[in-house]
């Protein structure tokens, strides 16, 4: 099975992530709306985990070891410098996205592929930023652009 992924720009004014409730996202889905459902943070390790619900068509976890200078993502966060923007979703420095549709195949990234995601802000209850992101598998892909989230530790 191919799989495929790459990352398109965070969309800079379009990522409303200071509109958002704590514990939600949104994005657009290859140009429909999405709501996120749920959306929680948590560290595994030194690494970064977010995970959504889903609308009950689309959900996904990603995963951010390091940031763009190859600091830990705990570390960067608690050094409370923002944004933290670097992330690469390559599969490279354990950095990945995994997309469940509700029946079928994930989609899923590859080693190699481009990527944007930052963390715009952070504090004891929440962690909010922009993401965009192309996924695919061996029939297809699905692309998030214009992703905003405030995902509740």
């Amino acid at each position: 099975m191919a799989w495929l992924l790459a990352l398109v720009g965070c969309g800079g004014s379009t990522c409303l992530w200071e509109d958002l409730t704590v514990g939600t996202s949104t994005a657009t889905v290859d140009g429909a709306a999405w709501d996120g459902g749920v959306t929680s943070a948590n560290f595994a390790g030194d690494g970064l985990q977010l995970v959504t619900t889903g609308d009950g068509a689309l959900r996904f976890t990603l995963v951010m070891q390091v940031d763009g200078t190859g600091r830990p993502m705990r570390e960067a966060l608690d050094a409370g410098e923002y944004p933290v923007e670097g992330v690469v979703f390559d599969g490279v420095d354990g950095a990945f996205a995994t997309v469940f549709p509700a029946s079928g195949s994930s989609y899923a990234s590859a080693e190699g592929a481009p990527g944007t995601f930052s963390i715009e802000a952070s504090d004891d209850v929440s962690v909010s930023g922009c993401f965009a992101f192309e996924a695919g598998r061996s029939d297809g892909k699905v692309a998030f652009t214009e992703g905003a989230f405030a995902a509740s530790w």
